[in-house]
């Protein structure tokens, strides 16, 4: 009998978000778009949480006053 292979799981999986919400990597309410976990052999496990912007990005822009943000290559 051939032996059942384990279910692959799917970037929308219900179990997944709950296990990531337990963990406290994400919370609820949380726009999440990616969630990287990058384990180097030597180093700590970096878990990177990529998140969409929502509105409160709007009160981070009005702290950076006086702060100077470059886009591309010129430095």
């Amino acid at each position: 009998m051939a032996e059942e292979r384990p279910r692959r799981l799917h970037g929308r999986s219900q179990e997944l978000f709950d296990a990531l919400k337990q963990a406290g990597i994400i919370r609820d309410g949380d726009w999440v778009r990616r969630v990287v976990i990058d384990i180097h052999v030597e180093r700590a496990v970096v878990v990177h949480v990529e998140r969409y912007g929502d509105e409160r990005l709007l009160d981070v822009v009005q702290m950076l006053g006086g702060v100077e943000i470059r886009t591309g290559q010129d430095a």
